[in-house]
């Protein structure tokens, strides 16, 4: 037995199961949405703040989020198929427990405050060179630091055992701390992104969560058509069409009335798009087991 069937073949074998076709979909995102409910609930007590419903809403769509996108990455540079990457990730956030519990013990139970990368407080350059950087006062912990990093050594050994390439184990490693990075730098991307509209904002949950829910809905959308491979046969012109009926009714009522455009506005407005868009895909697209329920979430959200 060769040192890598040594070394990556539990991982392979703990995947295999974890993925099997007789595990359904609905168990591994029960598990995702346990793990969420644990680690927010700890957190609590590591953070020394009370939590309120929306935050909840907030690190749901958060995790959910980044979720997402290690499904993308999976499926592009190990080649696994979308549902059978979903149903190792998803029970796979599980290491959520880790941060939290981490901090409690490192900090004799006084717990470290966990938060976002912060323009004026962090410098968004250094963090990423250096795994974050060192924790002060608030950000990414050591908890955190820990957790992040049994995450990139998680990946890089089920892309070893799925493709049994250093290179694309490393490269997908290594995108996968992007994709965290990106979304724990939160608010940089929202001060760029309004500073650049020249939108006036104020960081909030409800914002925030408007933020990863737009952003995931696409990402979802396209991840099914990958899986059902309806990508090609959707009807991109109906799609459009919905979309850009909603645009033009919007300039007609902000002509009509006086409206200080904010935030929240704007990724509410984003939201109802995205959300047009799906649903015309899945109503007028290829019928399949979950084309109408999801049609029926998207047109809730819009």
């Amino acid at each position: 037995m060769g040192f890598r069937q040594r070394a990556f073949g539990p991982v392979a074998r703990l995947t295999d199961r974890l993925s099997d076709d007789a595990v359904p979909l609905s168990r591994s995102a029960a598990a995702f949405l346990a793990a969420v409910a644990l680690r927010t609930g700890i957190e609590r007590f590591s953070d020394n703040s009370v939590i309120p419903l929306i935050r909840f809403v907030h690190y749901g769509a958060f995790y959910a989020s980044i979720a997402l996108w290690l499904i993308v990455l999976l499926r592009a540079l190990t080649g696994e198929t979308v549902l059978r990457a979903a149903k190792v990730v998803l029970p796979g956030f599980i290491v959520l427990l880790v941060a939290p519990t981490l901090d409690l013990l490192l900090s004799a139970g006084q717990g470290y405050d966990i938060s976002y990368l912060w323009p004026g407080k962090h410098d968004v350059v250094t963090s990423f060179f250096t795994f974050a950087g060192p924790f002060d006062a608030y950000g990414v912990s050591i908890g955190m630091q820990i957790e992040i990093g049994l995450v990139l050594l998680g990946l890089f050994a089920w892309a070893m055992a799925k493709t049994n390439s250093a290179l694309r184990s490393a490269l997908t490693s290594a995108s996968a701390y992007v994709v965290i990075f990106v979304h724990g730098a939160l608010p940089f991307a929202m001060q760029w992104l309004f500073g650049a509209l020249e939108v006036e904002y104020r960081y909030s949950d409800t914002l925030a969560a408007l933020w990863f829910v737009t952003f995931a809905l696409p990402v979802l959308a396209g991840l099914w058509s990958v899986h059902t491979g309806q990508a090609a046969r959707l009807p991109w012109g109906p799609m459009f069409h919905y979309v850009l009926v909603y645009a033009f009714g919007l300039l007609i009522g902000f002509k009509e009335r006086e409206h200080v455009f904010d935030g929240v506005d704007l990724f509410e407005h984003l939201l109802r798009l995205a959300a047009l868009f799906v649903a015309a895909g899945c109503v007028r697209g290829e019928p399949s087991r979950l084309s109408w329920p999801f049609a029926a979430l998207a047109l809730a959200l819009a």
